[in-house]
């Protein structure tokens, strides 16, 4: 036995079974380890389960408002997470097969039952429906994780078949640029051979830029990118990106314009910080205008730091920023000068900041432009 006190709701008409009741209980437990709740009607559930935590039901299936099984339904429907055990004079073997089938723990005859039996048959149906309890959250937890898994499976097959599409891309533009050079180069012009490679160097730009999205995406899905925090100048590591992407910021004569503290520092893991900067303003660039404009911004509270990326370029609706993230819908568009994308980029950087335990978030009007925040928690120790 435990020590803890029993709470019985006893739902008995008959001033003998009650008193019956009591004297099986006083000779197996001890007074104070167990307490009797006492109703006599159905219609007095509702206001005592409101009033009080049972762990267990005794129900007599004849009472003045209810009779048989539909005792037992009204009741199982009202107390459906209380085990339920069926004390009744009735031994319709019929009715306690029924009975037991539809959710009751045990049906037992009275006048056959001893104060042991009694209960032990209360414990056992409390700890039997305590387990299948255990039981029933864990098959929901696994349906849901299942549902979970083939939307998942889903998505990525979907973004996969969007992915494999874009590497085959480059490499038709590349081959037939070098077609063209290989076979017509001396009856081109210095303005179409100047805009051709240019275009070249782009598409092997991109090619490279969806390779390392690809291959630090798929390290993060394989649990191997290591989370290594450290202490560094965030102004710093946004220099270092700016200077990365310097030629593609020269040729849109873009303004960047660094606002964060040389001082400010930041405890987090650099190499996914610089992935996140470089994704982030290489996106700001890409759909800014020729002698755009674009604000590296920190904000620090003592609980979280918060980096922004603003720009006053072309800027997204409304349906393009709910599903920015989303893996199985492509997103990326032509920049202004007709860069291409995947919007991998975006999906990996947000995977990155919620391995620091922490979100981002986007602000656009088509026209206006588009801010980019990420915050992360402002931690010496993560």
């Amino acid at each position: 036995m435990t020590d803890k006190i029993l709470n019985i709701l006893l739902i008995e008409d008959s001033p003998l079974a009650v008193k019956l009741i009591h004297d099986l209980l006083d000779h197996d437990i001890d007074n104070d380890g167990y307490k009797i709740f006492h109703i006599e009607k159905v219609s007095e559930v509702d206001n005592a389960i409101d009033n009080q935590d049972y762990d267990v039901i005794l129900l007599d299936l004849g009472l003045p408002d209810s009779q048989g099984i539909q005792t037992f339904f009204y009741v199982y429907e009202k107390c459906s997470l209380i085990p339920i055990v069926i004390l009744s004079s009735n031994e319709d073997e019929q009715l306690a097969l029924r009975s037991v089938k539809e959710g009751a723990q045990d049906y037992l005859i009275k006048g056959q039952v001893t104060s042991h039996f009694l209960v032990r048959t209360l414990r056992y149906a409390i700890e039997r429906f305590g387990m299948k309890k255990q039981l029933m959250n864990l098959v929901e937890e696994l349906k849901e994780h299942s549902k979970r898994l083939e939307l998942s499976n889903a998505t990525k097959d979907k973004f996969f078949s969007i992915i494999a599409h874009d590497l085959r891309s480059p490499f038709q533009n590349i081959v037939g640029i070098s077609t063209l050079f290989s076979q017509e180069i001396e009856q081109l012009d210095r303005n179409t051979i100047k805009e051709l490679s240019r275009e070249l160097k782009n598409t092997v730009d991109n090619y490279i830029n969806l390779q390392e999205n690809l291959l630090n995406w798929a390290i993060m899905q394989l649990g191997k990118m290591q989370f290594a925090p450290e202490r560094f100048l965030s102004r710093a590591k946004a220099d270092e990106v700016i200077g990365y992407l310097s030629a593609y910021i020269l040729n849109k004569d873009i303004t960047v314009i660094n606002n964060i503290n040389a001082a400010a520092e930041l405890y987090a893991d650099a190499n996914m910080i610089r992935a996140i900067l470089l994704n982030l303003i290489s996106n700001a660039i890409k759909f800014s205008m020729n002698r755009g404009k674009i604000e590296i911004l920190m904000d620090e509270t003592k609980d979280s730091i918060q980096i922004t990326v603003k720009d006053n370029g072309v800027g997204m609706s409304e349906t393009q920023i709910k599903n920015l993230f989303n893996l199985g819908i492509r997103t990326s568009t032509f920049g202004t000068e007709m860069e291409k994308g995947t919007g991998l980029g975006l999906i990996l950087i947000k995977e990155m900041i919620e391995a620091h335990g922490g979100n981002i978030s986007v602000q656009s009007r088509l026209g206006v432009g588009s801010e980019f925040s990420f915050s992360i928690p402002n931690k010496t120790d993560l």
